[in-house]
């Protein structure tokens, strides 16, 4: 269900009940221009037998009234009496101060999405910075939990722009962009709030780091098979901030290995481990590096790891080789039966099968 779509079946909380202009006009102190009867929206569970028959809302407080015609106003924009609606609130200052309390309340609450809906309602009627900035604020925190807010987010901030030339809302862009990891228009966002020297200046640019470390990590993994020697001095220098992940260290011993370096590739991959013992990339890789310095033992074990959790045709085939080189005959052909029935047609099973007959 996309945001707006969700945002409408809040509605279906509310009935309208047909009232003389002149009482509401009365009950919010206005003037209207239309001439029919208004259709007032207020949550069904404010509603009485009596109301409904009279017509009478004098127990039915003001501020429901007020809270569910925000509720309209943020949920659904193209809703049939929101004209009339706006006029109701736009000047009634105690409508936008109570709106505001329960904008509040819902944040407090940590009930983001029911405070972005009134906000968004309050921004029709008042788009002031102020409305503007908290509702970026609040869809910041939304988007982390349902990506479909990120167009609620930069409709408001391209709004934004346009009302102020100060970096805030080249900032939220940035970190939208980041997020997405489009990181060039990232960055440009970063210049644009850079350059106008205020208070996001220091974050953005800690941001900017954050950003080409993570364009680092991108190129450097995306090098190690052409130019494994560019891609450890891609990788290398993100240690020192990254030192808590463990792919980072896989792929640094992935290009060690490739060089030729089977003591620093299994250095790093043991780093790995360290953080997390159950990537079976790592297992594979330090099989393969045991192997590459001839100690079939040890890559046996690590293979074997492997093979228990995932039953894959790369660990089998991976055991058969290993066991070949110790002169294991007997285990090596387990290990091709195996492969055979994980996948018949695979050739480097019916290739090392040869080795054997």
């Amino acid at each position: 269900m996309d945001i707006n779509s969700k945002f409408k079946q809040k509605l279906q909380k509310l009935i309208f009940i047909e009232v003389k202009k002149e009482v509401v006009e009365e009950l919010f102190n206005t003037k209207l221009i239309n001439k029919d009867n208004i259709f007032i929206p207020v949550e069904s569970s404010y509603i009485t037998k009596e109301i409904v028959e009279t017509l009478k809302l004098e127990s039915i407080p003001l501020n429901k009234i007020v809270k569910s015609i925000f509720l309209i106003l943020g949920a659904d924009s193209e809703f049939e009496y929101n004209n009339i609606y706006k006029a109701l609130v736009i000047k009634n200052e105690e409508s936008i101060k109570y709106v505001k309390g329960e904008i509040a309340c819902y944040v407090k609450e940590k009930n983001y999405e029911d405070a972005y809906v009134l906000l968004k309602g309050l921004i029709s009627v008042d788009d002031d910075e102020e409305n503007i900035e908290k509702a970026i604020w609040i869809l910041e925190i939304l988007r982390t939990k349902e990506n479909e807010f990120i167009k609620e987010e930069l409709e408001l901030i391209d709004y934004l722009k346009t009302i102020n030339s100060y970096d805030l809302p080249y900032f939220y862009e940035a970190l939208i962009y980041k997020d997405e990891e489009e990181y060039e228009n990232a960055i440009l966002a970063i210049e644009e709030c850079v350059k106008r020297e205020g208070e996001f200046k220091t974050q953005s640019l800690h941001l900017k780091e954050t950003i080409l470390q993570s364009l680092n990590y991108q190129d450097g993994k995306e090098l190690i098979y052409d130019d494994p020697k560019k891609a450890l001095e891609k990788l290398l220098p993100l240690v020192k901030d990254h030192e808590e992940n463990p792919m980072l260290f896989y792929h640094i011993a992935v290009a060690y290995r490739i060089t030729g370096n089977y003591q620093k590739a299994i250095y790093y991959l043991n780093e790995s481990r360290s953080i997390d013992s159950d990537i079976l990339e790592v297992v594979n890789e330090l099989g393969l590096n045991y192997a590459s310095i001839g100690d079939y033992n040890n890559s046996i074990i690590y293979f074997k790891k492997g093979f228990e959790v995932s039953q894959s045709i790369e660990f089998c085939t991976n055991l058969a080789v290993s066991y070949l080189k110790i002169g294991d005959k007997k285990n090596a052909e387990v290990y091709i039966s195996k492969g055979k029935e994980i996948s018949p047609e695979d050739d480097i099973i019916k290739e090392i099968e040869k080795t054997i007959k």
